[in-house]
């Protein structure tokens, strides 16, 4: 693979969620990322829903703690958007204070950034060329996205090692909502509208200081 070349947030190394847990953060063109998938939350098993209350719920694969350790939690959509699900402004749902769950253009604009055609941002489906190779742990972009799995809406955990979803907080439509799949078996990234009751990886984006966030 090519040499990391990712550095991290002028003046944020890191940023700590409510939990206590530490992440790396990198830079990558005018966007401060988080490099580790967040993990904030109590895990419950397969088949429990979260609950619109204090607390944030995650799942860890195979019901298993370690899991979420080694890849993060997965979230269902509404949790991770803290039930803040009709905002066209930036939510910082379940991300830590100062930081928002990354827009379905907030990744469109990382994707360009790395070298992504403009003509297929808007695509659905597989996009781009190496752009997923880049964005995955060891490639060239320092974003280092694990390849974790996901809670699929039957429920069954499916995928890991071989793909990683990660939402947006952008709605398609009442139905569904954007993610981002990044595969071991293709340099592109998949851009898909997907059921809400499945839980996914989760990665927060830095607030802009003059963007005005809804809480």
């Amino acid at each position: 693979g090519e040499p990391y070349t990712g550095s991290a947030c002028p003046g944020q190394a890191t940023v700590t969620d409510s939990d206590g847990n530490i992440y790396n953060t990198i830079k990558i063109g005018d966007q401060c990322w988080m490099a580790e998938n967040l993990k904030v939350g109590i895990a419950i098993d397969l088949n429990a829903s979260p609950a619109d209350n204090a607390d944030i719920e995650k799942y860890c694969y195979d019901d298993n703690a370690s899991s979420c350790g080694d890849f993060g939690g997965l979230y269902r959509w509404e949790e991770m958007m803290q039930y803040n699900t009709i905002s066209d402004k930036a939510v910082q749902g379940i991300c830590p204070e100062g930081w928002h769950i990354p827009t379905d253009d907030e990744w469109k604009t990382l994707e360009s950034y790395l070298g992504m055609n403009q003509s297929v941002l808007n695509n659905s489906g597989l996009r781009g060329t190496q752009q997923g190779a880049m964005l995955r742990a060891g490639g060239s972009s320092g974003f280092m996205a694990l390849l974790g799995g996901l809670r699929t809406s039957t429920p069954e955990y499916s995928d890991i090692e071989n793909k990683g979803y990660y939402w947006t907080s952008t709605a398609y439509d009442h139905k569904y909502a954007w993610c981002r799949m990044i595969s071991s078996d293709t340099g592109s990234v998949g851009r898909y509208y997907q059921s809400p009751e499945q839980a996914m990886h989760v990665r927060c984006i830095k607030d802009e200081k003059e963007n005005m966030l809804v809480k």
